[in-house]
């Protein structure tokens, strides 16, 4: 038999088995409480008592006690808090977890969400980059958070799944767990409340722990789980060279050809495999031989037939049909093989060792073979049949009249030529020359003209060269036996020679099948755009095909559009055309059975979120393997364009997501800070309509004073968000209005503002003795200096001292004559530390422990008001009794 595996079965199986960094142990059950952390916990242990370093990253035991008494005994890391809206939470140390590098940790609960400011937004990353590290995991999941099951879950449950984990994740784990337990038994802990507690329980129960849940929930668990084991086998036997089948799961293949008895065959492979609930494959081997135009067609029908019919289609290159089959089983881990019974050929049988089936029988003991009756016509001998039979004959030797012209030409012209070296040469050796002319016949015809030269050869050397010459009349036995044996020896190695010719053939056309994939591989790798992918995609096409065409999108209520190629190919005949196979998904036009009369040819470009595009070109690639190849492209860009396509969604949700939670701290800090100064407003009005205080002027000038100042907070909170839209270049351009003014007037003016804010603190003022000039917005420079102002007043004590402080400097740059106006404020609050002084200036960030209010847009606002006049403000990192920010503006600066 032929052993010989396909290199690409090979390098996947490879890659499959090889592991880098740490090793990943998941422990995968149907729903919460089946016993995953226990399972884990118990692992820990055993792996523990053999002396391994075993430490506990995370675990959720949810109040079990049987799941807190395994934690005994072995380390458990320090979590990681982290404040998230003024609210501490604990958290998996990934980084201490990296400092102690166990050589195992566990990290419970792998689909886990974590907090915000984290270093990874899921814990699954946390759990990547602790493998490659070389740090070995285990860790729990249930089913209903494996990205490919999650969809299944929800539809079955009713639940929305959120948290969800890449199948990618679970690809590299060795090994997968299944903890199992029967919904009769989960159910039992739930009414023990050893899942659940209270109402919560019965919420469960009434719930998503329904019985009719969890068995639907236990299926998919096994399932995933078997499929995951049996993906793996295949892989290590192909990267092994392990012959298979093992018949750890039922996996079917049926054989099919241009025969119309085919479809019986397929039909009945599918009725075997549903049976079985199992995976079946329908294979086409090509053995090279030229078919008509109508076998063409009937198996494209044959393989439409299987592929509607839920089959995995296979097509594999191989001169015996019997040996194709045996490899792709092998390779494929098949078990059963459903196949016609093959109608009987005695000379053919005869050289390769019994029929088809017989072979497969003997050959392949450890596969189940299924011979299916085939219900034949009559046969009915006429000319019509007759005629039939001389078609496929000449099919099948491939060769026209004139190729046995020339080669009888060739084979008189050799015996011409030797005529003369006879007498020099003996008749005998002449027999060679015969041989070589019939072999150099089959190094350029087909099986036709090669038996054709052997029989002129045998013939020629027999009348013209053995005596007695020009008769065919042969005398001494040797000469019998030599004739015999040269004719057998041309038959035999021109057929082989020929053989040869073919294969070097099919391997120069998977080369090229293979190079054309291996250019749309590289093409789509290195753009991003689904506009180019198309673009270089189908120059990919059209220079494999030698077809001139374009790539067709669709937009939602604006119709068809060119992704790639030029405009004067999409006329009203190829648009309708496209049209059409957006619609149905389904190819059309010249060489299908659709819209034939088009003028053109469509294919839609499909992935299993649906049609993408439409691939149009003049004419349909001719021949099967030209159909195959084509349609290994368009799977390839409806690849690539998908993943761009989810790329984009996902980046799309991810900025809807940041702007949800924008929306929200906006919303919060702007409703805390309206409402105390409103409260402060209503109160105040609220005592002077009670008439108490008109006589009492010192508590009437209390009540306005304590009006202005909320009023002049309210008008802060509502300028601060105003003046960064109205810097927003997003907005189309920033709306400066830049005037010459004095720097320490405008300086002592934006102070005198702040004044009766200051009151409570002493406040000390330095102004540079030099008049310095600098172009600024008046309003704008203003209110940054009243956010810094304001923002000492926030953070430092009560009775501490805010000094404000006016200078020139020199630019840093030697070559520079720019100068500069400074402004220093300094204060004696609690500082800030080095941690946060990078993020103080990001908008809506506020230091943790900050006081109540404030929206944490002030020094985003300075900053950025600054920039727009060309100068910076930065955060002393030397200033040690508190904070001490400056801020530089060039001097006289020009507008920008």
């Amino acid at each position: 038999m032929d052993h010989k595996r396909d290199a690409d079965m090979i390098l996947a199986g490879i890659k499959g088995l090889e592991r880098t960094g740490g090793r990943l142990r998941v422990f995968i059950g149907m729903c919460p409480g089946v016993g995953k952390t226990f399972a884990m916990l118990s692992a820990a242990r055993e792996i523990k008592a053999r002396g391994v370093d075993v430490v506990i990253g995370i675990v959720e035991t949810h109040g079990r006690l049987e799941t807190e008494a395994l934690l005994e005994g072995i380390e458990i890391l320090p979590l990681k808090t982290i404040v998230y809206r003024d609210t501490e939470l604990k958290e998996f140390d990934i980084d201490g977890a990296i400092k102690r590098k166990p050589a195992v940790i566990l990290v419970d609960e792998l689909a886990h969400t974590n907090v915000p400011g984290s270093r990874h937004p899921k814990r699954h990353q946390d759990v990547e980059e602790l493998l490659s590290n070389g740090i070995d995991v285990l860790t729990t999941v249930n089913i209903q958070h494996i990205e490919s099951r999650a969809d299944l879950v929800e539809k079955v449950t009713g639940t929305v799944i959120r948290e969800r984990v890449p199948d990618s994740v679970l690809d590299r784990a060795d090994p997968i767990e299944l903890i199992d337990l029967s919904p009769e038994q989960l159910l039992r802990r739930l009414d023990e409340g050893k899942v659940y507690q209270g109402e919560r329980a019965t919420r469960a129960a009434n719930g998503f722990f329904k019985e009719e849940h969890l068995i639907a929930l236990r299926e998919l668990s096994l399932r995933f789980v078997a499929d995951l084991v049996d993906d793996r086998l295949i892989r290590t036997m192909s990267s092994r060279g392990i012959p298979g089948p093992w018949n750890t799961g039922e996996k079917l293949l049926v054989a099919i050809s241009h025969s119309p008895y085919s479809t019986r065959l397929i039909r009945a492979c599918r009725r075997l495999a549903a049976a079985l609930g199992a995976p079946w494959i329908a294979l086409h081997v090509n053995t090279g031989e030229t078919i008509s135009a109508e076998d063409e067609r009937q198996l494209r029908k044959n393989l439409a037939l299987a592929h509607e019919l839920g089959a995995e289609l296979l097509s594999t290159t191989d001169f015996d049909i019997a040996n194709g089959i045996q490899r792709v089983a092998s390779n494929q881990n098949v078990t059963q093989i459903v196949m016609g019974r093959p109608d009987r050929r005695i000379f053919r049988d005869l050289l390769l060792r019994g029929t088809l089936l017989a072979r497969l029988v003997n050959e392949k003991s450890d596969i189940d073979v299924h011979v299916i009756r085939q219900v034949r016509q009559p046969k009915i001998v006429g000319f019509g049949v007759w005629l039939g039979k001389i078609q496929e004959a000449r099919r099948r030797f491939g060769s026209g009249p004139l190729a046995y012209w020339q080669t009888l030409w060739l084979m008189l012209g050799v015996g011409f030529l030797s005529f003369g070296a006879t007498e020099l040469i003996g008749y005998r050796a002449v027999g060679y020359i015969f041989l070589l002319a019939v072999l150099l016949v089959a190094s350029v015809a087909s099986l036709g003209p090669i038996l054709f030269a052997a029989a002129v050869g045998a013939l020629s050397w027999n009348f013209f060269f053995i005596p007695p010459r020009f008769t065919f009349q042969i005398l001494s036995s040797e000469d019998w036996f030599l004739t015999l044996v040269f004719f057998v020896v041309a038959v035999v190695g021109g057929s082989l020679s020929n053989r040869i010719r073919r294969q070097r053939e099919d391997i120069l056309v998977r080369e090229s099948r293979t190079a054309a994939l291996y250019e749309m591989t590289k093409v789509l790798s290195t753009v991003h755009a689904e506009s180019d992918m198309a673009a270089g995609a189908l120059d990919v096409i059209s220079r494999t095909f030698s077809l001139d065409g374009i790539i067709v999108g669709s937009e939602p209520n604006h119709g068809t559009k060119i992704l790639a190629g030029r405009h004067g190919l999409l006329t009203a005949k190829t648009k309708a055309l496209a049209d059409w196979v957006f619609a149905n998904s389904k190819e059309a036009g010249s060489g299908t059975d659709t819209l034939s009369a088009a003028g053109a040819y469509a294919a839609p470009i499909v992935s299993s979120t649906g049609i993408l595009a439409v691939l149009v070109v003049p004419s349909k690639p001719e021949g099967l393997e030209a159909e195959i190849l084509l349609e290994g492209l368009l799977k390839q860009l409806a690849l690539a364009m998908d993943r761009a396509r989810l790329s984009d969604t996902g980046e799309k949700m991810r900025l809807m997501e940041a702007s949800e939670r924008l929306y929200q701290t906006v919303l919060n800090s702007v409703s805390h800070e309206l409402k105390t100064p409103l409260t402060t407003l209503i109160g105040a009005a609220g005592v002077l309509v009670s008439n108490q205080t008109v006589d009492a002027k010192p508590e009437l000038q209390s009540l306005v004073d304590d009006m202005n100042d909320a009023a002049r907070r309210m008008k802060r909170v509502v300028e601060n968000p105003l003046d960064v839209s109205r810097l927003s270049h997003e907005n189309g351009y920033a709306q400066i209005d830049r005037q010459l003014l004095d720097w320490n007037d405008h300086v002592t003016q934006s102070v005198a503002l702040m004044k009766r804010d200051l009151r409570h603190h002493h406040l000390e003022i330095k102004l540079t003795e030099e008049p310095v000039l600098v172009r600024i917005d008046e309003k704008l420079m203003e209110h940054a200096i009243s956010n810094l102002i304001a923002n000492s007043i926030n953070y430092a004590p009560r009775g501490t001292t805010v000094v404000i402080e006016t200078g020139i400097e020199k630019s840093a740059d030697q070559t520079s004559t720019q100068n500069f106006a400074t402004l220093s404020i300094s204060d004696q609050g609690p500082g800030i530390t080095a941690e946060h002084r990078e993020r103080i200036f990001e908008k809506f960030y506020r230091v943790p422990g900050s006081p109540p209010g404030g929206t944490g847009l002030g020094l985003a606002l300075v900053r950025q008001i600054l920039e727009e006049h060309g100068g910076t403000i930065d955060l002393d990192p030397d200033y040690s009794t508190g904070a001490r920010f400056k801020i530089r503006i060039p001097i006289n600066g020009a507008e920008k």
